[in-house]
């Protein structure tokens, strides 16, 4: 078994590129995207989503979940501007060339808190507004609200599960009326809008 040491990347997000034979992780510590040769797992290079970990020496962005996409690489992001840490929830997607790695645009993502679990499905893309306990389809259209803290995304079929994980942060849900803390699994069937939950107590954090 091939293994390399990642501790020193905080990884947050991992992909792997067929086209470039590269995975490609997200070092949320350092706000940075780095990729890594296939099978050899040796570090190629390391791209900074912006100057501000630099300036201030603490993650700014967040990266939270990395996908291919075409010739693309999405990164996503509890903050494109860099100010979470103060309130600015203003989420979205650092689009990279896949080639290059090179930034060449943002896509922000209207409304969402701490988002996670970007995802590409049936040609359309998926994220979780966990926070807020949404999943959105082409990052605006709602196709399941729950009321816990959501993070972890997959499909099959016309079902999507949802992993759900004790919520720790209670005190800031101050405009929902009921807050759902307990771990597990929705089953969602996207087909009637029906979801069952699976409680799994023994777990903490699912993703």
């Amino acid at each position: 078994i091939e293994s390399v040491d990642i501790e020193q990347y905080e990884v947050c997000g991992i992909t792997y590129d067929p086209s470039a034979e590269e995975l490609i992780l997200g070092n949320t510590q350092t706000d940075e995207v780095t990729f890594l040769d296939y099978p050899s797992l040796t570090v190629d290079r390391s791209i900074s989503l912006s100057d501000r970990f630099e300036k201030t020496g603490e993650e700014q962005h967040h990266i939270n979940d990395i996908i291919v996409v075409e010739d693309r690489i999405f990164v996503l992001v509890f903050s494109l501007t860099g100010w979470w840490r103060r309130g600015v929830f203003d989420g979205g997607v650092f689009q990279l060339d896949s080639e290059t790695g090179e930034i060449l645009d943002t896509m922000h993502v209207p409304d969402v808190w701490m988002p996670h679990s970007l995802m590409e499905n049936g040609g359309d893309l998926y994220v979780l507004d966990s926070m807020n306990g949404e999943l959105l389809k082409g990052f605006e259209h709602k196709k399941a609200e729950f009321q816990g803290f959501v993070r972890g995304l997959d499909f099959h079929g016309k079902y999507c599960y949802v992993g759900q994980s004790l919520h720790r942060h209670v005190t800031r849900m101050d405009e929902q009326l009921t807050t759902q803390i307990s771990p597990g699994i929705h089953v969602v069937d996207l087909e009637y809008g029906a979801s069952h939950f699976v409680q799994l107590p023994e777990l903490e954090n699912i993703y």
